[in-house]
């Protein structure tokens, strides 16, 4: 017996030698390069003209400048590029591109500046001036401008974290593009996008930073759930700016994106406009569907908690249980956080639910008809603070199941 324990031991000790050598692999080779010379030291890494290539696990700083230059990492341990002071673009493709790693890592230096940028037009798998096929983790306490001309600024075709950093973003498509889940634990973030601030083809989580979306047609969306824990979100966009579950085409109640319906079971146009016998001056209803009286006056189901709801209201008032058959789950969860939105679509819009814990939530919501500050199968709150402003046609308050109460009012 203690000869079996004894060897027990000794393959654990093994075990454990042969995984620190292995990490020791990655972080003992380092290396330099210089764009402005184009000369690299380390293992597994040459300079060609217009490329760097990187073919071994490490941990390489980069400096200098280059107008038509692409680092290319293709190995199968770890690499890490440290941005030290770096002006990098690549006018015929991605200007950062990692086709394969272990995990994929940028360390921003402190106290530089680093530029990166792509070009207009290129073919291949990758999409963004900075692409990662696999897993891709950013931080440091420098700043970092990346300028995305043929798609996106940023992005990964796994998930994306972004641990620190001062980052501004110019994007011709998505600022931040992530085929799985993206993570901000702190950081500052500037992001301006022709199509999404983030976008996440499954979750996203915010715990901390500051994101500042100046202009998008989405701010951040979500393919399954989006929780904020924490931070200072300010978000301007033409379309959505908070959206959950809507990355991969997922459904709600039939909201959440999907058709727009008036009282009378009818349509919405795609203009906003109300039917004649749609919605009249906030026209109010009770849970069952039928209208309130013009007096207000509520049989004694109607008034729950401080909450007066109005149709749409009402079809998003049903336990989650009881609104989605949907396999993902799209819930948008507010926990804490200070969130300004001013939009022309939905300001918090989610194919699940929506839950807020704590935190503050302010929305100027749209002019459009078929939009709604808070659009959701139901808003439940228990903490925090909200104020949202915007059209009647598709307004929402908070719903059942909420320990907070909360005021729906709508002018005609």
């Amino acid at each position: 017996m203690k000869k079996a324990l004894a060897l027990l031991a000794s393959l654990f000790l093994f075990l454990q030698c042969g995984c620190t050598a292995a990490e020791a692999d990655y972080s003992s080779n380092t290396g330099t390069i210089d764009l402005t010379g184009m000369k690299v030291t380390g293992d597994g890494i040459k300079a060609s003209e217009g490329q760097i290539t990187i073919t071994e696990g490490g941990d390489f700083t980069v400096t200098g400048e280059n107008a038509d230059c692409m680092i290319y990492v293709n190995a199968q341990d770890k690499v890490k590029l440290r941005l030290s002071g770096v002006n990098l673009k690549n006018a015929n493709g991605p200007a950062i591109f990692f086709e394969q790693s272990a995990k994929s890592l940028i360390t921003i230096t402190e106290n530089t500046e680093n530029y990166i940028e792509d070009g207009s037009e290129y073919t291949g798998d990758a999409k963004a001036a900075i692409f990662s096929n696999d897993d891709l983790e950013i931080k440091g306490k420098g700043s970092l401008t990346v300028i995305g001309n043929y798609k996106h600024a940023i992005a990964s075709d796994d998930d994306l974290t972004i641990e620190n950093g001062t980052i501004n973003i110019t994007a011709a498509k998505d600022a931040i593009h992530v085929n799985d889940d993206f993570t901000l634990t702190d950081g500052t973030l500037t992001l301006s996008a022709g199509s999404d601030g983030i976008q996440a083809e499954k979750a996203v989580v915010i715990d901390a930073g500051t994101v500042t979306v100046l202009k998008c047609t989405e701010g951040i969306e979500s393919g399954s759930t989006l929780t904020i824990n924490g931070g200072i979100i300010n978000i301007t966009s033409s379309d959505d700016a908070l959206n959950s579950g809507g990355g991969n085409g997922q459904g709600g109640f039939g909201f959440g994106g999907g058709m727009r319906m008036s009282p009378d079971g009818s349509e919405i146009p795609a203009d906003g406009s109300m039917p004649q016998g749609g919605m009249r001056g906030g026209m109010k209803m009770r849970p069952d569907g039928s209208e309130i009286p013009a007096d207000g006056t509520m049989p004694q189901d109607g008034m729950r908690g401080g909450m007066n709801e109005n149709a749409n209201a009402a079809s998003h008032n049903q336990d989650e249980s009881e609104t989605s058959t949907e396999s993902t789950d799209c819930t948008l969860t507010i926990n804490g956080g200070k969130i300004t939105i001013s939009t022309g679509g939905d300001g918090v819009d989610s194919n699940g639910g929506i839950v807020m814990s704590g935190g503050e939530l302010y929305v100027s919501g749209p002019e459009n008809s078929g939009n709604g500050a808070i659009d959701g199968n139901y808003f439940k709150v228990s903490g925090g603070t909200v104020f949202a402003a915007g059209s009647s046609g598709m307004s929402m308050g908070v719903t059942s199941g909420s320990t907070q109460q909360g005021i729906l009012f709508n002018l005609s």
